[in-house]
């Protein structure tokens, strides 16, 4: 007999054989989901299918499903966290980025990377944020937790809350100011300008660095000023549109005062006074000043050490500050003024940014101009710009040295230059061209102290061997630069869109050949006017390899350029005015005499005029002879009436080439651009009898 307990499911077997093999079943529950929401008991009669209370609301009866409302609270909460976490790692973002740390991706696997060494920590204390749409805000001023900071950061810090705080000011919206939705230029004809600009222009700026919009729309979202830039400088070289420009000029110097007192601006607001500063001949200083200071304020200036730490989108931020550099020099120096940016780290470090990846053949142009300045610059520093001072004996020799890094530069960056679309060889000849405009800005300085005005006895000055050497290279290269445009089909196709630096360069070249036959002139015993002087055939007695017949012709070749281009640009472009102003040089020179000796005809003053009167029927009272400029029957053009001398006749009344020798261009280089006439500042000076 067995004494073994019976397990337990033996004994529960007889019970469980009862109630067969059904699992319980569950309870269900079938109260909808409007009865669920009030809490009532849901009731539904007989042959319908929805319950009382949804019929008597007029409702749908959606019976209760507690898996779908738990989907739904699911999916809403998970895209809310989604939306949240975005958020967050855009923050994060922006603050490693404003404060120069890596990426964020370099923090993958838990895993700092280092920090930066130096003060670029620190950068955040001391300058205001760009957020990474390129605007730069200083409304408000960062906390100030360095120990050694800028004074105006201090003093923000200490009144922070007090009345030095700056105004804040609303975000601005480009749109606001979109003058083409405003009706104040047509949408027909932006695109038409717009377009000009694109093709004739924008390549000869470093590859379009200064407007990298493909179309106009993008241009009107980003800066109404950059908008307004690119369509009044494409209305100054498109014929016919003088309507057009004086319109977007108005535009575009209204835009300027603007930004010149708002306290949030963009990176395509700087390219806009770029434009401006390039082309536009009476805003270009001002625009130059206004544009480097935006750009500080941005933070411009310590971009080049992002993009050797490795931040690539750092170099547009470079690009754009080596444009404010050269904009600088060449408007700064030129005008005998001192420039405002100095050679730092990205003006020495050109060789790096060079060397990434993404340099291109517009970077590589940028970089030869910008290796130029700092030569120019340490000239000006070095020789001053007083046009009186002449340069010593030991100045000769350091004016060498600054000649072989001329010559230096042009062998380095001639041979790196690639040939561009429509302009063809026109970089590497544009280093060849910028090469004699150094070397005539440099070697001219050896003609300081001479004076172009009559009674000033130039020709007594002494020349010594190392004041001929420098001049004679001053003089050829001058003369080099009108052959070059004269000869070169490349450098004649891309002189109608080339800034009006280099034709202001060109001009001076002219004038100072042109300068430099009266320099030494003698009146002419043979008339009775003391204004009639006797131009030498050449000036091989004073040691200078000077010929006045080859300059003569060399500068009327120059007019039929002149002329050429002056039929594909607009009215107001520079390039009428100095036309007309070389040509009215050209008429007071008479043809040579049987000795190969030229006239040259001076304003008359009030004796000659008296003398005028007493003998009209001569022909020396009557007209001058201009024979450089005949009519078509031969008979030379009359010199244009000069007017009576006022009683304080001073240089200026001489005429507009008279003067010193300096290779800084005065302000009569740079006449006012919304002029009707563009020859009324010559009409102005010498009035037509």
């Amino acid at each position: 007999m067995s004494v073994k307990r019976p397990r337990e499911d033996d004994e529960d077997q007889p019970f469980l054989s009862q109630l067969g093999d059904r699992p319980p079943k569950t309870r269900l529950t079938r109260a909808c989901a409007e009865c669920k929401k009030h809490k009532i008991k849901c009731e539904v009669q007989a042959g319908q299918t929805a319950c009382n209370k949804c019929l008597r609301s007029g409702i749908e009866c959606v019976p209760f499903n507690f898996a779908q409302k738990f989907i739904d609270d699911d999916a809403q909460w998970k895209a809310e966290a989604a939306a949240e976490r975005e958020q967050l790692k855009s923050a994060v973002q922006y603050l490693l980025r404003h404060s120069q740390l890596p990426e964020l991706a370099a923090f993958a696997n838990g895993q700092a990377p280092p920090t930066p060494s130096g003060p670029a920590t620190s950068r955040s204390l001391v300058d205001p944020p760009t957020d990474l749409s390129g605007v730069a805000t200083t409304e408000s001023a960062p906390e100030d937790n360095g120990l050694v900071t800028a004074p105006m950061r201090i003093l923000h810090s200490l009144t922070q809350n007090g009345a030095l705080q700056p105004v804040r000011s609303a975000e601005h919206d480009p749109r606001d100011s979109d003058f083409i939705a405003q009706g104040h230029v047509s949408i027909t004809e932006a695109e038409y300008l717009f377009t000009q600009y694109r093709t004739r222009l924008n390549t000869l700026l470093w590859a379009g660095v200064l407007c990298p919009h493909p179309d106009l729309e993008q241009s009107r979202q980003s800066s109404a000023l950059l908008t307004a830039a690119v369509l009044t400088v494409a209305a100054l070289h498109t014929p016919g549109r003088e309507q057009s420009f004086h319109a977007c000029y108005e535009i575009f110097t209204a835009l300027i005062r603007d930004a010149s007192m708002s306290r949030s601006q963009s990176l395509d607001d700087i390219r806009g006074l770029c434009i401006g500063a390039f082309y536009i001949n009476s805003l270009s200083w001002r625009l130059c000043g206004l544009a480097i200071r935006m750009a500080t304020e941005m933070n411009l200036h310590m971009a080049f050490r992002d993009l050797v730490q490795g931040h690539t989108e750092a170099r547009t931020l470079v690009q754009l500050w080596y444009v404010l550099y050269i904009c600088d020099h060449q408007f700064s120096i030129a005008h005998g003024r001192p420039p405002i940016m100095f050679n730092d780290a990205a003006i020495r470090g050109v060789d790096k940014f060079l060397a990434g990846p993404d340099a291109t053949d517009g970077d590589i142009r940028l970089s030869a101009q910008l290796s130029l300045w700092p030569i120019l610059t340490e000239a000006y520093v070095l020789y001053g710009t007083d046009p009186e001072l002449e340069l010593s004996d030991s100045d000769y020799e350091k004016l060498r040295s600054f000649s072989i890094a001329v010559d230096q530069w042009r062998t380095s960056w001639r041979l790196r230059s690639v040939d561009m679309p429509v302009y063809g060889a026109y970089p590497s000849k544009g280093v060849v061209l910028y090469y004699h405009f150094a070397l005539f800005q440099l070697n001219s300085l050896s003609l300081r102290g001479i004076s172009t005005i009559p009674g000033q006895n130039a020709s007594g000055v002494n020349l010594s061997w190392d004041r001929r050497e420098a001049a004679n290279v001053a003089i050829n290269s001058a003369r080099s630069t009108l052959r070059l445009i004269v000869e070169d089909q490349d450098l004649r196709l891309a002189l109608v869109g080339v800034p009006i630096f280099t034709h202001t360069m060109i001009a001076m070249c002219a004038t100072f050949l042109v300068k430099l036959a009266v320099a030494f002139a003698a009146s002419d015993p043979a008339t009775t006017f003391k204004t009639r002087l006797v131009i030498p055939k050449d000036l091989s007695s004073l040691g200078l390899t000077f010929a006045t017949a080859n300059v003569l012709s060399l500068v009327t070749d120059l007019t039929r350029v002149l002329d050429e281009m002056t039929q594909q640009v607009g009215r107001m472009h520079l390039a009428n005015h100095i036309n007309s102003g070389i040509k009215t040089l050209l008429r007071r020179f008479s043809p040579p005499n049987a000795a190969g000796e030229y006239r040259y005809m001076l304003p008359l003053d009030a004796e000659d005029i008296r003398m005028a009167v007493a003998i009209p029927s001569t022909s020396e009272a009557r007209h001058f002879d201009g024979g450089l400029h005949r009519s078509e029957n031969g008979v030379p053009e009359t010199l244009p009436a000069m007017p009576p001398p006022s009683s304080n006749t001073n240089e200026r009344d001489l005429g507009p080439m008279l003067g010193t020798f300096d290779w800084k261009f005065d302000e009569d280089f740079l006449w006012p651009a919304n002029t009707d006439d563009p020859g009324s500042w010559f009409t102005e000076q010498f009035p037509q009898a």
